[in-house]
C-alpha cells in the first residue's frame, strides 16, 4: 500500500479534498509539516485535475514548497512577492524608491 492511499483515508483530508472539488474557496490548510503538505497539495492536484495557487507567508516557504512539489513531480511556478503588484503599473510612483536609494548615498 502506497503512503498516498493511506493519506486519502484521512476523514479531515477527504473532506479537504471535497470542499476543493465544490469550489468552496478558500481553503486552508494548518497543521501538517511542510512536507506533508506537499504531498496533499499533491494529492489535491491528482485528485481534482485542477490547477491550485498556494500563497505562503514568506519568500523562503514558497521556494521550499516549490523545490518539494517540484522533485515530487507537480508542475510549480514560484512568483516572488516582490514581483506582484495589485496596482496599475501606471499609479506607482517610484518617489520612495529615489529617496531610499539617495539614503544610501
Amino acid at each position: 500500500m502506497k503512503f498516498t492511499d493511506l493519506l486519502l483515508k484521512n476523514q479531515e483530508l477527504e473532506q479537504f479534498i471535497q470542499s476543493y472539488n465544490s469550489n468552496e474557496f478558500p481553503i486552508s490548510l494548518i497543521g501538517p509539516s511542510d512536507l506533508y503538505k506537499s504531498v496533499i497539495l499533491k494529492l489535491l492536484t491528482e485528485k481534482s485535475g485542477k490547477d491550485l495557487i498556494c500563497v505562503l507567508p514568506d519568500d523562503s516557504s514558497c521556494v521550499n514548497l516549490y523545490n518539494d512539489l517540484i522533485n515530487l513531480g507537480v508542475s510549480a511556478f514560484y512568483y516572488p512577492s516582490r514581483d506582484i503588484s495589485f496596482d496599475e503599473d501606471r499609479t506607482v510612483s517610484r518617489e520612495y524608491e529615489h529617496l531610499r536609494i539617495a539614503a544610501l548615498n
